[in-house]
């Protein structure tokens, strides 16, 4: 019969997918294969992720999948970032920045009020790197995504940003149905110390919820005084 011989790199990775399913790779494999960056690879790495390999491989994984740049690396990342190790959590969050897609903002975002210093740093870091113009097109649907716990950090976010997106972003979490993420957006108006919000605050607090209206008074005064002190 025919006998036949492939020595060729595709055949190598291949052989590397087959060890990575079977989870008889070796770190040094794993390696290899990462650094081949083949969008092909990802279901099989997707699906090693799902066997909760070793937190110390699966933080390696996470931040070198980063170099994908693909858009569904996002997903994988953002399913590991509340994992029970810090260790994957900050190689997460990582991953996410080189990976560098605007639809990771708000993933990232809670970290930046971690009780972890060490996420809250990488989450800076992260946000940083991808600069104002990119968080805020992250943070563009804010108002309609469906974790509180993002809502809330996304307004915690736009409190140390300037700028008229940022204002009209503000607004509209004051419709928030949540309380906390309403009163949160009324003390990020007075943080910023913009005398531009009063009108909103005013008729606000008229048709405010009752939890809402001593915030919102508060705000109102303080930016008062600010005006005052303007004119």
């Amino acid at each position: 019969g025919e006998v036949t011989l492939d020595l060729s790199e595709k055949a190598a990775a291949s052989e590397l997918v087959t060890k990575l399913r079977m989870l008889a790779i070796s770190d040094g494999e794993l390696r290899t294969l990462l650094q081949l960056r083949n969008p092909e690879h990802l279901p099989a790495l997707v699906e090693y992720i799902t066997m909760k390999p070793d937190p110390v491989r699966l933080a390696f994984l996470a931040r070198e999948m980063g170099n994908f740049h693909d858009p569904a690396v996002s997903d994988i990342l953002s399913t590991l970032l509340y994992h029970p190790d810090h260790r994957v959590g900050l190689s997460a969050i990582q991953g996410l920045q080189i990976n560098g897609g605007v639809e990771s903002v708000l993933a990232i975002c809670p970290f930046l009020e971690s009780d972890v210093p060490v996420l809250v740093d990488a989450a800076r870091t992260a946000l940083m790197d991808y600069g104002p113009q990119r968080v805020l097109e992250g943070l563009a649907r804010l108002p309609s995504h469906p974790d509180e716990r993002a809502r809330s950090a996304g307004v915690f976010v736009l409190s140390r940003m300037r700028g008229p997106a940022i204002a009209r972003l503000l607004v509209a979490m004051l419709g928030d149905r949540s309380a906390e993420v309403r009163q949160k957006a009324i003390l990020a108006m007075a943080n910023q110390k913009d005398i531009a919000y009063l009108a909103t605050l005013r008729e606000y607090v008229r048709h405010a919820p009752e939890e809402d209206r001593k915030i919102t008074r508060k705000a109102i005064v303080f930016l008062q005084t600010l005006e005052k002190t303007a004119g």
